[in-house]
């Protein structure tokens, strides 16, 4: 009764003290018999309706951990909703020297144990399953809580138990582990459908991909922070705040102990959009980003306004990163590269327009050999897309609407029935409009802007790294231009075009991090007239791409 007067939601300094009293009293070796004291907890717990503000005082929390030491040596216990078990952990067991503990996998969930019967990773003999995680702790009390999921709930497991506790698995969410050194997230995973298998090594959680004659592993790449650049103790580090699967030559090639300077960049840096690289030519700078791995719907939903049937959405996973240029080639840095400038819209600091897919190529081969390791592309359709959402899902990285403050298109013909704006006829300056939230400037309209990807229908599953099909009539084009209606100009806009024909509405974007040679015909080759027969000869494919030249350049 005085316990139920003191304590009224939040404990006072009088509840605080009465409880601080009961637990020196119960803790003495006269009061040895807790079965009272157990009952009389839950009592009180029953009665304050489990009300969370009561479990910020700290001697309330011991003295339930007191009553509840029995259910400790079992090896697991239930913590109440508000307890903090920081605050109650000294008296399941009081800190001491530290310990190493792993967590494996075993069936459906997880397992502890000390690793000093086995060794580490490293060693010979695993208790039945596959490491997890190394856990550090003083005093062998693992705090394990249940996050992001409906029916959350918080434990404590012991450690020291002679016996391995078993640790749930949710099926959803994801899974806080904390001990007296660490705060680890577990993100819970299944299988994709498009993985042939899985497993665990000595790097971690791995998938199994199969393609044509080539299996390669992609590694689970965890939320934290990460340096940029050489590591020190004060450099800078990038927040990755979703976890993706990274290919195995991918992740080696561009992450050691952080990420990585790439040898061709004169400038490296972190900013607010990311990580950066700059690399120059005749004194003429091209800034790329780097665009970490992910997955993204790609496409456009049934109910969005405007949109083409063969936009068809689907699940993207795309397992290497790759550089993007932050803005589309500028005029002055095609001069740069191939001495000349076909635009019909003079500007250096516009983008270069007027040239071929065919002469991009050409582009490239002179650019690469110009600056050793820098083996530009140009991107593939859903590097492109993932891109220009920047984590989005709507038509624009910027919302719903589109207005022409926003884009260079025709505001003849705005989107979905919104306000008429300017039309300006020409190209404008890169860097016109802001940039979306990786960095990338003008991803809708100004100049279309060639891809490496023969133009083609979706899937219809989820696929990881697409590259489109291995042969057609006409190259993608993506974001639509500045003579294009605000329809064309959508994240999941599609044209193409024959890879030789040429107009002041097509430009490009220079990407780097795709496995080199899968573009038909090899980067700086043009298509031979045989190539282009086998391109003509895809007559069901012709048929079913032919609406995407009335979108690009035969529009």
């Amino acid at each position: 009764m005085i316990a139920d007067t003191l304590l009224q939601g939040k404990p006072s300094e009088e509840a605080e003290c009465f409880f601080w009293s009961s637990l020196r009293t119960l803790s003495t070796p006269e009061f040895r018999e807790m079965a009272g004291l157990e009952s009389w907890i839950k009592r009180l717990m029953h009665r304050h309706g489990w009300d969370p503000p009561m479990w910020q005082s700290h001697a309330l929390c011991a003295l339930w951990a007191k009553a509840n030491q029995d259910a400790w040596t079992r090896g697991k216990i239930v913590l109440p909703e508000g307890m903090d078990p920081a605050c109650a952990t000294w008296v399941f067991a009081p800190e001491g020297s530290v310990r190493y503990y792993t967590l494996f996998r075993k069936g459906q969930g997880f397992i502890a144990a000390n690793r000093s019967e086995f060794g580490s990773f490293g060693g010979a003999i695993f208790p039945g399953g596959s490491p997890v995680v190394d856990l550090v702790s003083s005093n062998g009390v693992l705090q394990v809580r249940e996050i992001e999921t409906r029916h959350s709930h918080e434990y404590a497991v012991n450690l020291n138990h002679k016996e391995r506790v078993p640790v749930d698995v949710p099926m959803e969410g994801r899974l806080e582990l904390i001990t007296t050194h660490q705060k680890i997230i577990l993100d819970c995973q299944a299988r994709p459908s498009w993985a042939t298998g899985w497993g665990r090594d000595e790097k971690g959680l791995f998938l199994i991909l199969q393609e044509k004659e080539k299996t390669r592993h992609i590694y689970w790449f965890p939320p934290g922070k990460y340096p940029v650049g050489s590591w020190t103790a004060s450099g800078p580090e990038i927040v990755v705040e979703q976890g993706f699967w990274w290919d195995q030559d991918d992740l080696a090639e561009n992450f050691d102990i952080g990420f990585k300077r790439p040898s061709w960049a004169t400038d490296f840096g972190l900013d607010g959009y990311g990580i950066y690289a700059d690399f120059q030519i005749k004194s003429v700078s091209q800034r790329m980003r780097w665009i970490m791995p992910g997955k993204f719907l790609m496409g456009s939903p049934e109910t969005e306004p405007e949109r083409y049937e063969d936009e068809h959405r689907h699940e993207v996973i795309l397992t290497q990163g790759y550089w993007l240029g932050e803005t589309t080639c500028t005029q002055a840095f095609w001069k740069a590269v191939m001495g000349n400038n076909p635009s019909r819209f003079k500007g250096d600091d516009r983008p270069v327009e007027n040239v071929s897919w065919n002469e991009c190529q050409d582009f490239i081969k002179k650019l690469n050999a110009a600056i050793p390791g820098l083996d530009v592309e140009l991107p593939t359709e859903a590097q492109w897309e993932y891109a220009c959402r920047a984590g989005t899902v709507t038509p624009f990285h910027f919302g719903e609407t589109i207005g022409t403050n926003q884009a260079n298109f025709d505001g003849n013909y705005p989107y979905n029935n919104a306000p008429q704006g300017e039309y300006r006829q020409e190209t404008v300056s890169v860097k016109t409009f802001p940039c979306n939230a990786w960095g990338l400037y003008e991803m809708h309209g100004n100049v279309y802007e060639w891809c490496a990807d023969w133009i083609g229908p979706y899937p219809e599953e989820a696929s990881a790294d697409p590259t489109g099909p291995d042969e057609g009539n006409g190259r993608v084009l993506r974001g639509g231009s500045w003579i294009r209606s605000g329809r064309y100009v959508r994240c999941a806009g599609r044209g193409g075009g024959a890879p030789d024909g040429r107009n002041g509405r097509c430009g490009l974007r220079l990407a780097r991090g795709q496995t080199a040679g899968r573009v038909s015909g090899g980067a700086g080759q043009s298509e031979t007239s045989g190539q282009k027969e086998k391109g003509q000869s895809a007559g069901k494919i012709a048929n079913r791409v032919k609406t995407f030249f009335k979108r690009g350049l035969k529009s």
